[in-house]
């Protein structure tokens, strides 16, 4: 999911990711989040659009990032119809994909 907290012109990009239980929350700036989207789209298009979404798309009430992103990495495995995103932390200790 993504989200914005905050004021125009003083707002926190949030983009939240599950994976069973664990939830972890990726600080960004409104670019990269541009960017990606813009990228996915045009891959989701392409593949079809996936069988079953979320019913709830809204952030999780808790949202302290783990760590802001850096450098934004995507892959697409056509055989399997999968998309993995990594995101490497801006301080380039924590990377998340």
């Amino acid at each position: 999911m993504v989200g914005v907290r905050g004021e125009v012109g003083n707002r926190l990009f949030l983009l939240q990711a599950r994976e069973g239980r664990r939830l972890v929350i990726v600080k960004c700036e409104k670019q990269q989040l541009a960017a990606l989207a813009e990228w996915l789209a045009q891959v989701i298009g392409e593949m079809g659009r996936p069988a079953h979404l979320p019913d709830d798309l809204d952030l999780e009430p808790e949202y302290e990032s783990d760590f802001a992103a850096g450098d934004i990495a995507v892959a697409l495995d056509e055989e399997t119809h999968t998309i993995e995103v990594t995101f490497e932390s801006l301080e380039g200790e924590t990377s998340w994909s």
